[in-house]
């Protein structure tokens, strides 16, 4: 995630950065007006890196799902 943004933000497109700072995916209509003025080639590399981001962003939620489900053998404990 950090090097995808990094290099997006050498690539002068710092702006597509802020969604994933604030823990969001980079919607395609904000990708619009940033790729038009590109080649195929430069436009499928920012696309390249901003999936990786969005992925990135995923596991991020499904950690913190994931973390709020209690454990089996703590409802349970009591059981025995």
């Amino acid at each position: 995630g950090e090097e995808e943004a990094e290099w997006l933000r050498a690539a002068g497109l710092g702006e597509l950065t802020e969604p994933w700072k604030a823990g969001r995916e980079i919607q395609p209509e904000e990708l619009g007006a940033v790729l038009r003025p590109l080649s195929r080639a430069q436009a499928e590399a920012v696309k390249r890196r901003v999936r990786s981001l969005n992925h990135t962003v995923k596991q991020r939620f499904n950690q913190r799902s994931r973390a709020r489900k209690p454990d089996i053998r703590d409802v349970f404990k009591d059981v025995e």
